[in-house]
């Protein structure tokens, strides 16, 4: 199992916080920075199991630090830390290389879940794979209900029109709020409905049409799921590079 870990965000309180959570854990904090460009250094050095960064660290920024820290070390797990106000941000930042994301303020709960499912491989695609982050324009029908609904609530319905392994954008009815979790099932054709939390990153009107654009990025799902999403993903990309021009 994977235990070490660099800490690199420039906030200190949510380093703290960080450090506190995995307090009695089997996982260690190794080293910490606070810019982009310290970062890449010091995982190079120490080498852990997972770099933990935070989205808006200065210097570089965490995308092009992940690029720089992967091309050196690709075996590295990359924990992608935000606020909901950089919720946007994620998906491109994991199309960079991050293996998973975590919303500040977290949990003990959440980060602890999110360090033992990266343990367990069932994690975003990295970006080695290009067809696994091409957008798939194809039309699905979905049903969700937000995470904090309870078990009788009713499911609303929306239409998927765009998909990739890492981000999914719908047109629905409400608006849903940025950084809201939602429990989702998309009927893929042929198949059986693929089953995820999604994490919702915006959402703006689409004109003319009384409808909201909802983009959002697979936040958790079943490994199974998760395999599945993949191979649907990989399955349309090849069908659609196929078709003559």
């Amino acid at each position: 199992m994977g235990s070490t870990i660099v800490l690199a965000d420039h906030v200190a309180a949510d380093r703290a916080a960080f450090q506190a959570a995995l307090a009695g854990e089997p996982y260690r904090i190794v080293a910490e920075a606070e810019r982009g460009d310290q970062m890449v250094e010091i995982a190079d050095r120490n080498r852990p199991w997972l770099v933990a960064i935070a989205i808006d660290l200065p210097r570089e920024g965490a995308g092009p630090a992940i690029k720089a820290l992967l091309a050196k070390r690709p075996e590295m797990k990359v924990l992608v830390l935000h606020r909901v106000e950089h919720a946007s941000n994620v998906p491109r930042v994991l199309a960079d290389g991050g293996s998973a994301r975590l919303m500040k303020p977290f949990t003990r709960e959440s980060l602890l879940a999110v360090l033992k499912t990266v343990n367990a491989a069932s994690v975003a695609p990295r970006s080695a794979d290009s067809r696994l982050i091409q957008r798939i324009k194809k039309v699905m029908p979905v049903s969700y209900k937000g995470v904090e609904e309870g078990f009788f609530a009713k499911k609303r319905e929306a239409m998927v029109v765009e998909f990739s392994a890492i981000t999914v954008v719908m047109h629905a009815e409400e608006k849903l709020g940025v950084g809201k979790d939602i429990h989702a099932e998309i009927q893929v054709p042929g198949e059986a409905a693929l089953k995820a939390k999604l994490h919702v990153n915006r959402a703006e009107p689409v004109p003319g049409m009384g409808r909201f654009e909802i983009t959002l990025s697979f936040a958790d799902m079943a490994p199974a799921e998760r395999d599945r999403l993949r191979l649907i993903v990989q399955r349309m990309t090849e069908k659609k590079s196929s078709v003559p021009r």
